[in-house]
């Protein structure tokens, strides 16, 4: 009986959930890294022990390559420049990247996934203090103050994790309906008066995708799409730089078009240009507006290249875009997708997936392989 029970269904089940749990326990406190680093080291063993499970599918001798040339690399960047939470965040990126795209899971796992995920970071955001988001500042139940901006991921998250449990679960008809319809116009509110225009612009692509895309995305176009809009990522700060001093004056929705990043990002340019190789970690702080220290780039792929190098970089959009193409693996699933290409434009203002506190929150959204169980 005992034996019946230990399934490698019940193992993946329990592991994801250990995931889930981890990516919110930080929350708890935001500002504590003593939380936050053992969620991280936790969250890095569950993804090893998952990578050792699924080696038959990843492909052992490429992918051990992979993690091994990643590893040596970002061990090089921690022994020179510290950072080794940051170090163990790439890790579980790079690893969370490659084992999402590549395994199916149970659809009841899947929708119960996305449920706690929903669940949780609704409570966090609907117990937060937003009286004085207008100023950028928002405090939440446990009385941690982080900006408006990480407000706004943390309810684009939460939207997305209920969609993805809305269409896969029993809800049916006008019950799901509705609860789509509530939920969008109360997540564009909230984000609107967040006055993030990152995350506004990824729940309306996401809204148009839904909409007007019958099907998931083909893996050729996928992989293009994904791969050049990284790319693009990288290329725009360097044209907003270089007409920043141009066209200073120029506002959208009310804030300036340039409001600051510029002198972030030519700092960093600056970082990378010294530490193109191996990065610098976190050692190096950048110049923010007003003559402020920042350690966020405000631009995933720029966060990756100066914090680790090229190396981590480069793998990171490779097992972004490196899903399975085997037609009999699993089913498909749209919603998901549609929410990971929805947030690449995250990418250009944002430094979500180098963020600790959202990197995990938004890589679910890379399980798109379910199993269809008969009597759903």
């Amino acid at each position: 009986m005992f034996k019946l029970l230990i399934t490698k269904e019940n193992i993946c089940g329990f592991e994801i959930a250990l995931l889930a749990f981890l990516s919110v326990l930080p929350l708890i406190n935001i500002s504590n890294t003593g939380i936050e680093q053992l969620a991280l080291s936790i969250t890095l063993g569950v993804l090893l022990l998952m990578f050792l499970q699924n080696i038959r599918v990843l492909g052992k001798r490429l992918r051990f390559l992979i993690i091994y040339l990643n590893a040596t690399s970002i061990i090089i960047t921690v022994c020179f420049h510290g950072g080794f939470g940051s170090a163990v965040m790439a890790m579980n990126l790079i690893l969370a990247a490659m084992i999402y795209n590549n395994i199916e899971i149970n659809q009841t796992i899947y929708v119960r996934l996305h449920l706690f995920l929903a669940v949780a970071l609704t409570l966090y955001i609907a117990t937060a203090d937003i009286s004085y988001i207008w100023t950028t500042v928002v405090t939440d139940l446990f009385g941690n103050t982080f900006n408006s901006n990480m407000f706004a991921m943390f309810t684009l998250a939460a939207y997305l994790h209920w969609i993805c449990f809305l269409f896969e679960s029993r809800i049916r008809g006008w019950k799901r309906n509705t609860a789509f319809i509530v939920l969008s116009v109360f997540s564009i509110y909230l984000i609107w008066i967040s006055e993030s225009r990152t995350a506004i612009i990824a729940i309306l692509l996401f809204l148009f995708l839904f909409f007007f895309k019958k099907n998931t995305f083909g893996n050729r176009e996928f992989h293009v799409l994904t791969v050049l809009s990284l790319i693009l990522s990288c290329v725009f700060p360097i044209i907003y730089v270089a007409l920043a001093n141009k066209f200073a004056g120029v506002t959208v929705l009310g804030k300036s078009l340039f409001s600051g990043r510029q002198d972030v990002w030519k700092s960093t340019f600056n970082i990378i240009k010294e530490h193109p190789i191996f990065g610098s970690a976190n050692e190096i702080l950048l110049h923010d507006v007003g003559g402020k220290l920042t350690m966020s780039t405000h631009n995933m792929m720029l966060g990756l290249m100066k914090m680790f190098g090229i190396v981590p970089s480069v793998t990171v959009v490779q097992q972004l875009v490196n899903n399975n193409s085997n037609a009999d693996f699993g089913v498909r699933i749209k919603i998901p997708q549609f929410a990971f290409i929805a947030t690449i434009p995250c990418a250009f203002f944002e430094s979500f997936y180098t963020n600790s506190h959202l990197y995990m929150l938004f890589a679910f959204f890379l399980l798109e392989f379910i199993i269809i169980e008969r009597n759903s």
